[in-house]
């Protein structure tokens, strides 16, 4: 009898943390390809301001694209960011510091930085950066 709570306890502990995480499915080389087809921009960005309350949603953060991989930049440099990687979003991000980013576009014609579940393959990745070397 005395062995349930401690297993009740150990099923909450074990199971807690994955309600609360953003659950998505691993990136394959068909989604990372329409991703890189469908995006406004994929590229290095330096984030100028940040607007909005602190770690909600949406954060207004004012940009600098530094290093586009694809497309152009586009001209808009206020986006959305979701900083909660809890609930799918691109998580957490520093004034005057630098991130590779892919930056999607709503039907509403608002900006977005991609969350977790909007991402490539670390290959997929690598070859951007190498084709934007040799630009």
């Amino acid at each position: 009898m005395r062995l349930v709570p401690i297993l009740l306890l150990a099923y909450c502990l074990v199971f807690a943390g994955q309600a609360l995480a953003c659950s998505c499915l691993p990136p394959t080389a068909e989604s990372g390809q329409n991703l890189i087809d469908e995006a406004l921009y994929i590229g290095k960005v330096k984030i100028i301001k940040i607007e909005g309350v602190k770690d909600a949603f949406p954060e207004k953060v004012t940009l600098d694209y530094t290093a586009p991989y694809t497309k152009p930049a586009p001209e808009s440099t206020v986006i959305d960011n979701n900083p909660s990687e809890a609930s799918c979003g691109y998580g957490p991000i520093q004034e005057g510091e630098e991130y590779e980013v892919i930056i999607l576009e709503r039907e509403d014609g608002s900006r977005l930085i991609a969350g977790i579940c909007s991402s490539l393959l670390p290959q997929q990745w690598e070859s951007l950066r190498n084709e934007q070397q040799h630009k």
